[in-house]
């Protein structure tokens, strides 16, 4: 969405149904994740596996932020946002391709 309103007229409706749009997103990915982590902590040690899993979470966004950030500066933002686009499915399906151990 943010390439749409980067590529066309500046437009307030255009720059608010992207954030709406990253913002519902982010939301659903978010409970996603905190439900998998949710699944996977031991009961008896719930809260340390928890909040050490969390900061992990917190770490990744900040490492992918920082390099993000360079990028979209060095590339510009509308080519680094569809390089992101297109490399996207590439990486989803290697993550379903592995199957856990049972």
């Amino acid at each position: 969405m943010y390439v749409l309103a980067d590529a066309n007229e500046p437009s307030d409706g255009l720059m608010y149904s992207a954030s709406v749009v990253e913002s519902f997103c982010g939301g659903l990915g978010t409970s996603l994740f905190l439900a998998f982590l949710m699944s996977i902590c031991n009961k008896s040690f719930a809260a340390v596996q928890y909040a050490v899993l969390s900061a992990w979470f917190g770490l990744t966004r900040v490492v992918a932020g920082s390099f993000s950030g360079m990028a979209a500066d060095q590339f510009g933002y509308t080519t680094y946002a569809r390089t992101f686009r297109q490399h996207w499915p590439n990486v989803i399906a290697r993550r379903c391709a592995v199957t856990p151990d049972s």
